[in-house]
């Protein structure tokens, strides 16, 4: 928080009461990781499942951070003097969520948020590299977008921000409409609906419904963008009085996408037809998906004022995501693409049909962990992966986690002989494995849930070759 809030603000949006200090004594970071905590900096005292920050109050207030929001039934009187002030709540978790409230109040500019079950944190990066280039952008770093993350994400914001695109995700019912609340978005984005998070939500049409809570929110004035190809997502739009933006490759689409093609040298090219202009749209990738990101961007960005001609340059400035289908360059022109970051049945078929049409002078080979929170679905999904497999141009798959046995027993059935087929028990193992089968020219993909960390492998192998 660039913009200085003072700790009478801090009371008024939050509800809180002034335990220390003077009501004019101001802030202007806030932090909820007590070894990040400067001068200038508000410490918000959070309780988690396993951890207490009030325990590092002291330290905290010591070492001069400005002030500190603490939970009323953790007050400890015995706190060392300090020049910060303390605000005191009934809840730290849901003062930090009225607190990014109140100082988004203060922002008129187009806020864009985003959701959906996969291309959230690509379709952001590619919606703020196209804003960048009109204004100053405030976006979510990396994938902070719980209720966390997107408050922290709003206390960012500076001066000068002119526009905002926030990430939102969910796992649970009920969260989408939470962070909405907070952030009160003026444009929506919902990428389309998968089954990532059915565990904990049942059905893909529930699944549907958390996500649309989005669009939802949004004002009249405002504006959704939606999948138009996904049924799921575009029923969605329903519930929103906003102006409506649909994209995809049905010519039925707003922005829709044609003539797609593969460039080779790591990138998509399509004709992009719309109501804002008409014309070629080049966007770095090496999967397909990367055209359905680029479309949910540019109606973001379009429906923020961007012009066309910015939505192409700011697409084809577009550097990647780290842990989302990026190409890593190993000796030997063996080549890595790292998807590592997570996992689902949807983005899971996507990247190994990716690897399957990938060029290569060598051999293509699948480095697989386990896709999460499927719940009863973890079987069957895990098996149809292995049959996909199977039936792809892919030379071996590598296997690790708790349903390693039924992606092989999917491969074998579609067509894999059992030696091209590994099963390993961690990283390091799998890592030796994969390295000593490793050619000239082959081109691996790398992926898995979180749970699964299967960047490890990749470090493991560059280890190797330093």
């Amino acid at each position: 928080m660039s913009l200085p809030a003072s700790a009478a603000q801090l009371c008024e949006w939050t509800g809180g009461h002034l335990l220390r200090g003077r009501p004019n004594q101001s802030f202007e970071g806030t932090k909820i990781d007590s070894r990040e905590v400067g001068s200038r900096d508000l410490f918000v005292a959070i309780i988690g499942p396993n951890h207490d920050a009030h325990r590092f109050l002291g330290d905290v207030l010591l070492g001069g951070a400005a002030g500190a929001m603490v939970q009323s039934d953790r007050i400890d009187h015995s706190l060392p003097r300090s020049d910060g002030f303390i605000v005191q709540v009934e809840d730290t978790t849901r003062a930090l969520a009225d607190l990014a409230r109140g100082h988004r109040g203060s922002f008129d500019g187009p806020l864009i948020g985003i959701t959906g079950s996969n291309g959230k944190t690509t379709t952001k990066e590619l919606c703020a590299d196209i804003l960048s280039g009109v204004g100053s952008t405030l976006s979510t770093r990396g994938n902070l977008n719980n209720n966390f993350g997107v408050p922290l994400t709003l206390l960012r914001r500076e001066d000068g921000d002119g526009f905002a695109v926030i990430e939102m995700g969910m796992n649970h019912r009920g969260e989408i409409a939470d962070l909405a609340a907070i952030a009160q978005p003026s444009i929506g984005v919902l990428t389309n609906i998968g089954s990532a998070h059915i565990e904990f939500l049942g059905s893909r049409e529930t699944i549907a419904e958390e996500k649309g809570d989005l669009l939802a929110a949004l004002p009249t004035e405002g504006t959704a963008v939606v999948g138009h190809d996904d049924p799921l997502a575009l029923a969605q739009s329903e519930r929103s009085d906003a102006r409506v933006l649909s994209f995809g490759r049905d010519p039925k689409a707003d922005l829709c996408a044609s003539s797609i093609r593969f460039l080779g040298e790591g990138a998509y090219a399509f004709e992009l037809e719309s109501p804002f202009g008409r014309g070629e749209i080049r966007v770095p990738g090496l999967a397909e998906t990367i055209v359905e990101n680029a479309l949910a961007a540019a109606g973001g960005a379009l429906a923020a004022g961007a012009s066309f001609e910015r939505v192409a340059s700011g697409l084809a400035s577009h550097g990647g995501v780290p842990g989302r289908m990026q190409p890593r360059s190993f000796p030997n022109d063996v080549l890595i693409i790292d998807d590592a970051y997570n996992a689902n049945p949807q983005s899971m078929r996507a990247a190994l049909e990716t690897l399957a049409r990938l060029e290569s002078g060598g051999r293509r080979l699948a480095v697989l962990g386990q896709m999460g929170e499927l719940g009863d679905a973890a079987e069957a999904e895990h098996l149809g992966i292995g049959r996909l497999i199977g039936s792809l141009d892919l030379h071996e798959v590598f296997l690790l986690g708790p349903f390693a046995d039924l992606v092989a027993e999917g491969a074998h059935e579609s067509g894999l002989t059992k030696n091209r087929i590994h099963i390993e028990k961690d990283h390091a193992s799998l890592a030796r494995t994969l390295k000593m089968r490793l050619g000239k020219g082959d081109r691996v993909l790398v992926k898995g849930s979180r749970a699964a960390h299967m960047e490890g492998v990749i470090e493991l192998l560059a280890e190797g070759d330093r």
